[in-house]
């Protein structure tokens, strides 16, 4: 049999099996084949006597020629290196045959960092390196997502757009971990394309469960991740879980430390701290809900915040701010109720959305205030509770739907059937002093339906019964803020109804009681200043309306209180109360007109018509500022400009327009006494 060499890697060949050496793998043609050549003809070359190897001599094609040219040589091709090369043995005998022997998988593991696993997309991944570098890709989600949620930012569309922005940054790393992983299965990394259109949670499963070879394949050597790499890993976990619990923890301890600082706040009647710090709890209650969405005390302390924020707008008449409020909370408590079918619940709800339906009325969005209004209604429970409190509760809330609709003559029933019920448990149980307050609250609401109805005197015994109920559920418990803040609103609507009997004493005599329990109440403060300043008790009316005024800086307020004082002749401090709302309140009637009066008294009155004018401009209907402009004209010898504007005045009021007719018939040297006004609208 012939024997051959290959012209590449001068392998002996005994016999041609194929055209490819088993060797290197060189395709060999039939030209190309060179005669076997001895080991004396391959050793017996004539090489250079130096023989120094650095020499260009050296490296020089020797005396005696190969079959090959040396260009055709394959010198990178390390045969022995190969692990993938077939071994041949020599056989004894005139025509041994090729013995090939199959090679042994290449199993020697490439060691990884986890940087490398992350950040390229070439070379393996196994399980353990998959599972690490997925760890640590959602730890450091974590970390961004922590970083977020404690931040400043409170706009949620803000807030969830730098959430999706982290997960988008960190889904790079995730695909080229996952390329390397179907490398590992000896798959092209476009298979990862799939974990985005045919499901990644199960593929990401398949990749973290499934072995790849064993050995090397076109990507690469079997992978292997450094231990330490593996290591630091889980101390990346153990403190990005450590500083996450920490977090929620320190959240939810001072959100409750909050929520129990509001009702420190309204047991000492100090409602607008009480609706500052609500607010603060909200804003809490939403970072925290961000960061542990499982977390169902944040949304709880969240709802009850928002809810007692926006009662307070309520009360304080900001039907805007208490929409605002209120909405939130009737989002967070149907967040809340998608897993909550409890009563009591389902009337808490409803309840809050009767205070919302109430807000969108005051702010004319009627349509969705009834749309609400029936979500209320179908939050009720079909069946009654068997005790007395639930069942006082259903029937209240009941009683607020009718009266919202308008049907006070059912509302009225409905609240009397509640101080039936609370009477004749307070007969069988004694003194219950949540009992007497409900008992309190209805003959109130019966007494609203009443006046609603046109019966003043009905009204008005509901509202003594009420103070008397509540009353005695005061005295029992005096630590009971909400008793007492109830006891504060039966004597303003008791007010309200004398002022409408036009018994000014004992609406006088009302609000004061209410004011003695309420000292921080600024809507009684005010209510009280202007009845004393109608009884002309101007002192009173200046002790209150400044208090007023300082808790609650109101424009028309301090108009009234600058008039006050200048009945009183203290028009230096009536100037600086007017400079000040110059100030607050830019191209105010009210400053203008006020200025123009204290001109006046100064004997500027070109000054004075400026001013004047300045208010008329703004309301040119005043009847106060057309009388006050015809007196200063009148002083200043305009008679026809005073005529024009008395023309006017006669048209609205002819009192104000008899005394500017005075003042311009009488002679300038028999004015006594400047006849001036102090309202806009006496």
């Amino acid at each position: 049999m012939k024997q051959t060499q290959c012209p590449n890697c001068r392998f002996q060949i005994i016999s041609a099996i194929s055209n490819e050496c088993p060797a290197c793998g060189h395709l060999i043609d039939t030209d190309e084949v060179a005669p076997l050549q001895s080991d004396d003809d391959l050793y017996s070359k004539e090489y250079p006597d130096d023989g120094d190897p650095a020499s260009d001599d050296f490296l020089s094609e020797p005396s005696g020629s190969f079959d090959v040219a040396p260009d055709e040589l394959d010198f990178d091709n390390d045969v022995a290196e190969d692990s993938d090369a077939p071994e041949f043995t020599e056989l004894d005998g005139e025509a041994p045959e090729i013995v090939q022997v199959a090679p042994e998988p290449d199993r020697t593991p490439e060691v990884h960092g986890l940087l490398y696993l992350l950040f390229s997309p070439m070379g393996r991944a196994n399980r353990r390196g998959f599972i690490s570098g997925f760890l640590a890709i959602v730890s450091l989600i974590c970390i961004g997502f922590l970083a977020v949620c404690c931040s400043d930012v409170q706009d949620e569309a803000q807030v969830e757009s730098l959430m999706r922005g982290i997960v988008m940054v960190m889904a790079i790393p995730l695909m080229l971990l996952s390329i390397k992983r179907f490398h590992d299965f000896g798959y092209s990394g476009f298979y990862v394309l799939l974990t985005i259109f045919c499901g990644g949670i199960p593929i990401l499963i398949a990749l973290m469960v499934m072995a790849g070879i064993p050995h090397r394949n076109s990507y690469g050597r079997r992978p292997k991740l450094s231990m330490a790499w593996t290591t630091i890993t889980a101390q990346l976990l153990l403190v990005v879980g450590g500083v996450y619990s920490f977090t929620i923890m320190s959240m939810l301890a001072e959100a409750e430390e909050a929520h129990e600082v509001i009702w420190q706040e309204f047991e000492h009647g100090n409602l607008f701290a009480a609706q500052a710090t609500a607010k603060e709890l909200y804003w809490q209650s939403e970072q925290g809900a961000r960061i542990c969405p499982v977390c169902p005390e944040f949304i709880a302390l969240g709802m009850n915040a928002a809810m007692i924020a926006g009662r307070v707008h309520a009360a304080e008449e900001q039907p805007d701010e208490a929409l605002i409020w209120l909405t939130r909370a009737e989002r967070l408590a149907v967040a809340w109720g998608k897993s909550d079918d409890d009563p009591d619940f389902k009337l808490y709800l409803a309840d809050l959305r009767v205070a919302l339906a109430d807000a969108m009325e005051a702010t004319g969005k009627v349509d969705k205030a009834l749309a609400l209004r029936e979500l209320a209604e179908g939050d009720l429970p079909a069946e009654r509770d068997d005790s007395t409190i639930a069942l006082l509760d259903e029937i209240w809330t009941r009683a607020d739907l009718l009266s919202d609709k308008g049907d006070h003559r059912s509302a009225e029933e409905q609240f009397g059937q509640i101080i039936d019920l609370g009477t004749a448990h307070l007969d069988e149980s004694g003194r219950d002093a949540d009992v007497m307050s409900q008992v309190g609250g209805a003959h109130h609401n019966r007494g609203v339906a009443r006046y609603n109805l046109g019966d003043f005197n009905g009204a008005l015994a509901d509202i003594a019964a009420a103070i008397r109920w509540q009353s005695q559920a005061y005295d029992i418990y005096p630590e009971m803020n909400h008793i007492r803040i109830s006891l504060v609103r039966h004597y303003q609507f008791q007010a309200d109804l004398q002022l409408e009997l036009e018994d000014i004493a004992a609406a006088v005599e009302s609000l004061t009681r209410a004011r003695s329990l309420d000292r921080n109440n600024h809507v009684i403060a005010t209510m009280l200043g202007m009845l004393h300043y109608t009884q002309l008790d101007f002192r009173a009316a200046v002790d209150l309306l400044s208090e007023s005024v300082t808790q609650q800086p109101d424009v028309e307020v301090e108009a009234l209180l600058v008039a006050a004082l200048l009945q009183l002749g203290r028009t230096e401090r009536a100037d600086i109360v007017v400079s000040r709302m110059e100030r607050n309140y830019r191209n105010s009637a009210e400053a203008s007109f006020l200025r123009g009066i204290l001109q006046m008294q100064h004997g500027d009155f070109s000054g004075a018509v400026d001013s004047l004018q300045s208010a008329r401009t703004v309301q040119p209907m005043s009847p106060g500022v057309l009388h006050n402009l015809i007196v200063s004209l009148c002083y200043m010898d305009q008679e026809s400009g005073a005529e024009a504007i008395l023309l006017q005045l006669s048209s609205l009021d002819s009192q104000l327009a008899a005394s500017a007719r005075d003042c311009l018939r009488t002679p300038a040297e028999d004015r006594e006494e400047m006849p001036l006004v102090y309202e806009m609208e006496p």
